[in-house]
């Protein structure tokens, strides 16, 4: 977790309060409610994903921070102020930051990217041409609001029928904008 700023303790308090709730909900029998079990049901289909500090190596050493993970969870909120299509469900995995499926059909899927840096959106696009291939599948880039993009690439996704959100970031959140 961060150890510096405004924000540093924030997500060490985040996950102190899901194990809080949690123990909660299991000593009140909650978990065993069909409320609970649709709940879980969702959380089977969405979930949140790691942020902040990583580390690892490859032929060096990587430390970063990643608010990749805030981005993907502001989007879910974002996209779930419209109402989903009948039967719809929002979805997640290893492939696809997040989509929306009804059935085992993938109708929407979104691709969250911290840069607009040329080799980032083109894999956006890749990843967005792969998996969103359901007829009128709605394909959708998310890119930071204030980073450039550059021209031949904004009419690329134009011409792929690609949709182009924005978010920010600040100390506290990101924001679909």
């Amino acid at each position: 977790m961060p150890i510096e700023g405004v924000a540093a303790s924030r997500s060490l308090i985040r996950y102190i309060d899901t194990i809080a709730r949690f123990k909660q909900a299991v000593r009140a029998g909650e978990i065993d409610t069909q409320k609970f079990q649709r709940k879980k049901k969702e959380l089977d289909d969405f979930y949140s994903e790691a942020r902040g500090r990583r580390k690892g190596q490859r032929t060096g050493e990587i430390d970063y921070l990643s608010r990749h993970g805030e981005v993907v969870d502001a989007l879910q909120s974002w996209r779930t102020l419209d109402a989903l299509p009948k039967g719809g469900r929002i979805v997640k995995n290893v492939l696809i930051d997040m989509g929306v499926a009804v059935g085992r059909d993938l109708v929407e899927v979104f691709e969250v990217k911290t840069s607009t840096a040329r080799p980032d959106v083109y894999g956006a696009i890749g990843q967005l041409m792969v998996h969103g291939t359901a007829t009128d599948c709605r394909r959708v880039i998310v890119l930071p609001h204030k980073q450039p993009i550059a021209p031949d690439l904004k009419y690329a996704l134009q011409r792929l029928s690609i949709l182009l959100v924005k978010f920010k970031l600040d100390e506290q959140k990101a924001t679909i904008v």
